[in-house]
């Protein structure tokens, strides 16, 4: 329980700051060429500027599971940590 836990709770971490990092790094290649990020298409635009959008404001249902499942991962963790000391525990 304690290593599935320990999955549940780290793959979503790593899948959000892939996408989030893979997402900024577009951001400023766009932003180096001298134009302006449409957040909203997710592509390089020619206008002045577009409406600055967090990445939580464009995928909130993704981050949202993401980070739910992350913390049922938590909790499973715990129950496991809780089972492995009870389970080592020495009669007095």
């Amino acid at each position: 329980m304690l290593r599935l836990g320990t999955i549940i709770f780290v793959i979503p971490c790593i899948v959000l700051l892939f996408q989030y990092g893979i997402e900024l790094s577009e951001i400023n290649e766009c932003l180096d060429l001298g134009k302006a990020y449409h957040y909203e298409a997710g592509e390089c635009g020619d206008e002045a500027s577009y409406p600055v959008l967090s990445f939580y404001q464009r995928h909130p249902l993704w981050v949202n599971l993401l980070l739910l499942s992350s913390l049922v991962g938590s909790v499973f963790m715990t129950v496991g940590m809780v089972q492995k000391r009870m389970g080592s525990r020495d009669p007095e």
